[in-house]
């Protein structure tokens, strides 16, 4: 994945995601600035909102289902409930 973005003088830029967080420097003009985790991510991080993880990133080490949603990380699905 690659975090897309756009320095002031114009210069359209591209990094890898791993570079995210780190200093860089436009090669058109010079200036220096930091690599966002992402552009809808430094957004939201500067206004101080945070959107919640989603399964299975959610479920702490070793769960298997999640409790809110019923995602089954051995399935790789939600799972069904039957009605009683």
């Amino acid at each position: 994945m690659v975090i897309k973005l756009q320095c002031v003088c114009g210069e359209r830029l591209v990094a890898k995601q791993e570079s995210a967080g780190k200093a860089a420097q436009c090669p058109s003009c010079g200036v220096r600035f930091r690599i966002p985790q992402s552009t809808m991510a430094a957004l939201l991080d500067e206004e101080g909102v945070t959107t919640p993880k989603k399964c299975p990133d959610c479920m702490p080490p070793g769960a298997v289902v999640c409790i809110d949603c019923g995602y089954n990380k051995r399935l790789g699905r939600k799972m069904k409930t039957k009605r009683y």
